[in-house]
């Protein structure tokens, strides 16, 4: 199971498999639901199981994720067992717009989602390299 959980509103799904393309293109393994939750699956349960599995969170926030209450579940959640937490602005999200309870965290923004994956990737390896 991958340690790093992807967390965003289905609405901006297109965004988010864009983003996912491009952190496994630079060799970063993510769970995705779209792309691990089968069918016949429990989705809660699967959501649950690979939020407690992973070590990091990459949180997508637009304004749909911002009002989702499910994604706030999934942020309550990661904040709950202290994971590494990487909010990355989506599509339509301005830095003014960011829930106050996220503003404590860096964020990340791009001109797009393969460019958001990049970055991502790169402080997932420099953070990765800084444990060894």
């Amino acid at each position: 199971m991958p340690e790093i959980f992807l967390s965003y509103s289905h609405s901006d799904r297109a965004w988010a498999d864009q983003f996912s393309a491009s952190l496994q293109a630079a060799g970063v393994e993510v769970w995705f639901d779209a792309h691990h939750i089968q069918p016949g699956d429990r989705w809660a349960e699967q959501v649950e199981q690979a939020l407690r599995a992973s070590d990091t969170m990459i949180f997508i926030l637009s304004p749909s994720s911002s009002q989702s209450p499910w994604t706030f579940f999934e942020w309550g959640a990661a904040v709950a067992d202290r994971k590494r937490i990487i909010p990355v602005l989506g599509p339509d999200m301005a830095p003014e717009q960011v829930p106050d309870l996220m503003r404590g965290l860096q964020f990340l923004t791009a001109s797009s989602p393969s460019e958001a994956g990049k970055q991502v990737a790169r402080a997932l390896g420099m953070a990765s390299a800084g444990k060894r």
